[in-house]
């Protein structure tokens, strides 16, 4: 299923990368006056592919280079405006940066671009919402065992404790200092990702404590930040390791929107997810029905006058103002 949904995905995933690897249409179709970095994730799904499909490592590189040329002089990345200083782009491109190590060589000037985003990220924490903060700490955790630099072990450790303690006494991850099973489910993920690196207990005992809230407790009706998607791929990774982990996976698989590919951006930062969890499938489930409908598109509307905030980092404004 997930291998199906990446391969429907190509020619789409195809289009949006132009000739100078960027992957953010809009700006070069000359319909944004700004580069969204987030985009660049999509190299991930290409490099995943380049180990069956060799033709794509050169849309890679191209990606890798394009990357590079979006860091400004703190070492972070934009997402939503010319001067943004985004905690999310800088974090989730980090991540995807790391893991296309594994397939495609980095060259000097990409790890060196990686370690001034690593750099930034030890130094800045986003605590409001806390599945970016889980991103940071793993693409960090990642880092540190490309480099084997001390400071990205403890700079993550430091950040696991955050997130550990942004755990509600439900079991769910707050954003907002609220419940969002979308995000909680993408903590999960990068919770689950860094499991498999470490065996570390306090991730699979924060895993397990989720999972049963999911499999066995009374969902709040509302998302507080209005998501309407589920990423699939943590509960793929904890479902043969937690009781009631294939349990949860049956439940989001038929209740939640789990494709979540409405977007172009979705091809860009969600399609490589489906690439993780079909690497993580490990249980046979009995038969289902899967959430094939989703909900109709939210498009959320972000406040013009955050542009003004956005060079000063609003992960910073946030910790006063959440």
């Amino acid at each position: 299923m997930y291998l199906q949904w990446v391969y429907n995905a190509l020619p789409r995933l195809e289009e949006l990368q132009n000739g100078e690897g960027c992957f953010f249409a809009p700006y070069w179709k000359k319909q944004k006056n700004y580069m969204n970095a987030r985009w660049q994730e999509a190299a991930l799904t290409f490099a995943w592919l380049s180990k069956k499909h060799p033709v794509y490592k050169k849309r890679v590189v191209d990606a890798l280079n394009y990357w590079c040329t979006l860091q400004t002089r703190s070492g972070s990345f934009p997402e939503y405006s010319k001067y943004d200083r985004s905690f999310s782009a800088t974090a989730f491109t980090s991540l995807a940066v790391v893991e296309i190590s594994k397939y495609v060589s980095l060259t000097q000037q990409h790890l060196s671009v990686l370690l001034k985003a690593a750099d930034w990220l030890v130094k800045n924490d986003e605590t409001v919402f806390t599945n970016q903060e889980a991103v940071a700490y793993i693409a960090l955790l990642k880092i540190f065992k490309l480099t084997k630099q001390e400071k990205y072990f403890n700079a993550a450790e430091k950040k696991l404790l955050k997130i550990l303690k942004n755990q509600a006494q439900g079991g769910y991850y707050l954003e907002k200092k609220g419940f969002d099973l979308g995000y909680s489910s993408l903590t999960l993920e990068m919770l689950g990702l860094a499991y498999l690196e470490t065996q570390d207990q306090r991730l699979l005992n924060s895993a397990e404590k989720f999972i049963t809230f999911i499999a066995t407790g009374e969902l709040p009706g509302k998302n507080v930040r209005e998501t309407r998607w589920v990423i699939a791929d943590g509960f793929e990774i904890f479902a043969n390791k937690t009781v009631h982990g294939k349990q949860a996976l049956k439940k989001i698989l038929e209740q939640y929107n789990v494709k979540h590919l409405e977007q172009d951006i979705n091809f860009c930062t969600d399609l490589y997810r489906h690439c993780w969890a079909y690497d993580h499938a490990s249980v046979t489930l009995p038969s289902f029905s899967l959430k094939e409908d989703a909900p109709p598109l939210q498009l959320l509307k972000r406040p013009r006058f955050l542009n003004i905030l956005r060079p000063f980092g609003l992960h910073r404004i946030r910790k006063v103002i959440p």
